[in-house]
């Protein structure tokens, strides 16, 4: 989530200015999709085991979002949006 990349960036920037400079960039080249109540609740009634996980997937399933790429498959194996690792994603594009 936003917050939880802005919190784990700081120990690389040197200062607050470059963070939020590089972050801006950063953010720019996504669409950042909303998370409501909604979303929240099914993830509490998820058979996912991982919250935060079950609320990227239910936020990406109202966002109509098709793919989630990540590292973690395995915690997506309930997820209603399917998901591959990059290395997988990479492959699909170059296909």
């Amino acid at each position: 989530m936003c917050t939880d990349i802005i919190y784990l960036s700081k120990k690389f920037f040197p200062n607050v200015e470059l963070q939020k400079s590089y972050l801006s960039d950063f953010f720019s080249d996504f669409k950042i999709i909303p998370v409501g109540k909604k979303q929240i609740l099914q993830a509490f009634s998820s058979p996912m085991n991982d919250f935060e996980d079950a609320v990227q997937a239910y936020s990406a399933k109202r966002a109509g979002i098709k793919l989630i790429v990540t590292r973690n498959t395995k915690d997506f194996s309930l997820s209603p949006v399917t998901a591959s690792t990059p290395k997988e994603f990479s492959n699909r594009k170059s296909s």
